[in-house]
């Protein structure tokens, strides 16, 4: 096995994790550490819970079939990494469940649900859309405050490419530089710890993105000055969602004058508005659009429809990405759920729209909490 860190990145802003296509003993290898490590976290985290449990196993099922155990393997290190170097890992693509487990993101793809953390009681819940509009709820079984999360991505849709295959999942994740500095050692170290071989030589290979990215940067930065990390900061602060609404639609010509066309929004609005700013439509983006009855701003919504109106999940996920880069192909859509799938011309799944949001909430929260510390940090990122 090669495993290579492009350039010497002491000082450019980021680079590619590259290694060799693992062999079938590696992949193996590799899957089995991968899915015990990400069993423990689940079952640490929420018990027993027969819906995370069946969540993961399909996408440990899909890592296997796609061969990419051992790219798993090397987000593992790189998160585990970051933690030991005080910082966070930033990953920019849709959402798997395996990323949230192995600390790659703070978005939790599962279901929205409420969670005991004190005695594991969970209770799935079908009536928003999104498990952060769920309002404050005592456990039942033991009193303490309950857990709200789950922002339901679709799964799937992280898998499957333009061409109706399933395929390893890509990422794009945001290290700092001290992670940067220090990957290739313990990668070649790790290595040598869990694989009893080594090959070297010209050979095909894959790649990771892993960079400093300017936001991932300074949130670490903020993080390590204030030792507030990002999963400790209340994330139900309303008035933080309406200003990334209001930032949002002056992004948006059309928008402009209707900064309050939500006064109170709720987070699954915010993640719909969101992918609608960021998305390309034949016709001229109106607000009034996201309040019309199959009207798509979300890749997701897209997979979820087709999935409901009876499309297989291989189907749908790449209908679904096809229609969401605006190649309507000869899929037979229902008229019933059609809506405005033949205007699209690009939208986002619903996860890279959330990791986004989660970037603005987390710098709006540190610059009003510690605006001396928010200074500084952009003062210093400014000067480099």
């Amino acid at each position: 096995m090669f495993l290579s860190v492009e350039r010497p990145l002491d000082s450019s802003k980021g680079g590619y994790v590259y290694y060799s296509i693992p062999t079938k003993a590696e992949n193996d290898k590799a899957y089995d550490l991968v899915s015990e490590f990400c069993q423990e976290r689940l079952a640490l985290k929420y018990g027993g819970w027969k819906h995370a449990e069946d969540r993961l196993a399909v996408a440990l099922d899909l890592m296997r079939k796609t061969g990419s155990a051992f790219q798993y393997f090397v987000l593992k290190e790189i998160s585990e990494l970051s933690r030991e170097e005080n910082g966070w890992v930033f990953c920019y693509a849709s959402v798997s469940i395996l990323d949230y487990l192995l600390g790659l993101t703070q978005v939790n793809p599962l279901i929205p649900h409420y969670h005991c953390p004190a005695c594991h009681h969970i209770e799935e819940v079908d009536t928003v859309n999104d498990g952060f509009d769920l309002p404050p709820k005592a456990c039942p079984e033991c009193g303490a405050d309950m857990e709200r999360d789950g922002h339901n991505c679709s799964e799937h849709i992280c898998w499957v490419n333009s061409r109706g295959d399933v395929r390893s999942h890509s990422q794009d994740l945001g290290v700092t530089q001290a992670v940067l500095q220090k990957l290739q050692g313990r990668l070649d170290r790790r290595f040598h710890e869990a694989f009893s071989s080594r090959r070297t030589g010209e050979e095909e290979m894959r790649s990771i993105i892993a960079g400093r990215w300017e936001t991932s940067e300074r949130l670490n930065r903020l993080f390590q000055t204030t030792k507030i990390a990002p999963q400790d900061i209340p994330v139900f602060e309303k008035g933080l969602w309406n200003l990334i609404a209001r930032e949002t639609l002056g992004e948006v010509p059309a928008f402009n004058g209707k900064e309050h066309f939500f006064d109170e929004i709720e987070f699954h609005q915010l993640s719909r508005l969101f992918g609608y700013r960021h998305g390309a439509f034949e016709e001229k983006k109106r607000l009034e659009n996201l309040e019309e009855a199959h009207f798509y701003a979300l890749r997701d919504e897209i997979y979820d429809a087709l999935l409901a109106s009876g499309f297989s999940w291989e189907e749908a996920a790449w209908a679904a990405r096809s229609i969401s880069n605006g190649k309507m192909r000869d899929f037979r859509i229902p008229d019933s759920v059609k809506g405005n799938m033949e205007s699209i011309r690009h939208l986002w799944p619903k996860g890279a729209c959330l990791t986004r949001i989660w970037d603005k909430y987390l710098l709006l929260w540190y610059e009003r909490r510690y605006p001396t510390q928010y200074a500084q940090v952009c003062i210093s990122f400014d000067d480099e």
